[in-house]
């Protein structure tokens, strides 16, 4: 005879103690516990780990807790080292007074979508990690008790924060290691002048809204964003949409890693001539559309500029984006780029196309003073840049880079292109992928390292500032190395 198969009971049952004793049935199929049975999971929980169906960390399965329940699961005298409880989407006042006094590390409540000010008040009393990352809106008096909690406050879905101390306590939080957590409020739609003033105390990364066009609007005035702009970390306020000129000059002082404004669709030529100031990394992945002002604005920055949602640029931007590199656009916007540059190349060409073939063949060579020659003629004919760029593909760049025989070369190269904003660009982009070469190969390596110290004993200082840009070396360290040699096996 076959086994005889154990009912699976209906979603909603309460879990007892003597089922539970029993480890016939998956605790998951039921969505709450007796008392008796909720203390043998608050003591005994750890000699369940071996089954498949008990994490005993984890109680995400109970939808609802009595108060009974409760004061077991938050009172048991061996600590869990946390208590999940992810399920609930509400709890009474007495049910958080009694999982207040829980004394593992940290309590999760990340179901519940609203807190009464009594049952926050209880809860801020346990001391470790307390998530609520489902809640949405706190009432002050809720927020107030909240911000006075001794350890680790998880409200990443709020979606306005107007109370001054809640705003200082996530401002203040310390990590594990005593590293600082990310403030990342990605659902805020609203901030307070004052409570900005508080959150702009923290020293890690700060994540206000989010660039979701399903999310609502992140308002902030700009006193607020001048607050903001003196976060010490990145600032990410992904959920702004409107930027004014004056906020734009304040967030250019930002003095953090990155500023991430992927919310903004539009952005005015003052503020876009403010934010080209900016000295870091700069994010406006939400941007449709440029005029050529701010266009030739954004790329006359020597830091990066990422602007991968422009979908509209005119001739005269794109010719303004080819002379920055650290540009990083759609695939559709650098066609457009090459385009222009070929056709500007073409249309702007003044050398004949018997002079041009001439020169042609003293670029091919290779040898160092033969390009040094053929340059040098293209600048006594006053040849446009339009000729420059048509003798000097990108191709032709990257193989005159590749020649270890001839340092020689990138002296010529680097004060001859210096005068030539789209052609510098494209040698700064080749040595860099030149200083990124690298190979497992010893004699590779070796040869690579005697081709450098030959290289830097001769550089003059145009490659200097070239092999800055490319390796990230300052230009100090790099004319020291003139004289003693270069000291890594690669760029």
């Amino acid at each position: 005879m076959g086994k005889k198969k154990t009912a699976t009971p209906k979603k909603g049952l309460i879990l007892t103690e003597e089922i539970l004793r029993a480890r016939l049935t998956p605790i998951t199929n039921f969505e709450s516990v007796t008392p008796a049975a909720a203390e043998i999971l608050a003591v005994e929980g750890h000699k369940y780990t071996g089954r498949d169906d008990l994490d005993w960390d984890s109680l995400e399965w109970l939808k609802n807790i009595s108060n009974e329940v409760a004061v077991k699961l938050g009172g048991s005298p061996e600590a869990r080292r946390s208590l999940v409880v992810d399920g609930l989407n509400s709890l009474s006042d007495e049910a958080a007074e009694g999982l207040s006094k829980f004394k593992g590390e940290y309590i999760s409540l990340n179901g519940l979508t609203k807190l009464s000010d009594a049952a926050a008040e209880s809860l801020s009393k346990h001391k470790g990690y307390l998530h609520l990352k489902g809640l949405t809106k706190l009432s002050d008096a809720a927020a107030e008790s909240l911000s006075k909690y001794k350890g680790k406050l998880g409200l990443r879905d709020l979606t306005e924060i107007t109370n001054t101390s809640l705003a200082r306590k996530l401002a203040s939080q310390v990590g594990v290691y005593g590293g600082r957590f990310d403030v990342d409020l990605h659902l805020l739609t609203a901030l307070s002048d004052a409570a900005a003033e508080a959150l702009c105390k923290f020293k890690g990364e700060v994540t206000l809204g989010s660039s979701d066009l399903d999310c609502r609007d992140l308002k902030l005035s700009d006193v607020a964003l001048k607050s903001l702009s003196t976060v010490q970390g990145g600032l990410d306020l992904a959920g702004l949409r409107e930027l004014s000129d004056v906020a734009a000059e304040d967030l250019s002082n930002h003095e953090g890693e990155d500023l991430r404004l992927n919310g903004l669709t539009k952005l005015s030529d003052a503020a876009a001539e403010a934010l080209a100031k900016y000295k870091s990394g700069l994010f406006l992945n939400g941007i449709e559309s440029l005029s050529d002002a701010a266009a030739e604005t954004l790329a006359g920055r020597k830091k990066k500029v990422e602007l991968k949602g422009l979908n509209e640029l005119s001739v005269q931007g794109a010719l303004s984006f080819s002379k920055n590199k650290l540009l990083v656009v759609s695939d559709q916007i650098a066609k457009r780029i090459v385009d222009a540059v070929k056709n500007h190349a073409k249309t702007s060409s003044t050398l004949t196309s018997k002079d041009q073939s001439k020169i042609r063949k003293l670029i091919t060579s290779e040898d160092g003073d033969t390009l040094d020659f053929a340059c040098n003629l293209l600048a006594s004919l006053n040849a446009s840049e339009g000729d420059w760029l048509k003798l000097f593909p990108k191709s032709r760049i990257q193989k005159l880079l590749s020649n270890w025989e001839e340092p020689k070369i990138w002296n010529v190269l680097a004060t001859a292109m210096k005068p030539h904003a789209r052609l510098y660009e494209e040698l700064k982009l080749q040595a860099e992928k030149r200083a990124s070469t690298y190979s497992t190969n010893d004699d590779v390596r070796q040869r690579y390292r005697d081709f450098l110290n030959d290289l830097i004993k001769v550089a003059n200082n145009d490659v200097i500032a070239l092999l800055s840009f490319a390796t990230g070396k300052a230009i100090s360290t790099l004319k020291r190395y003139r004289k003693s040699g270069w000291k890594d096996y690669g760029f």
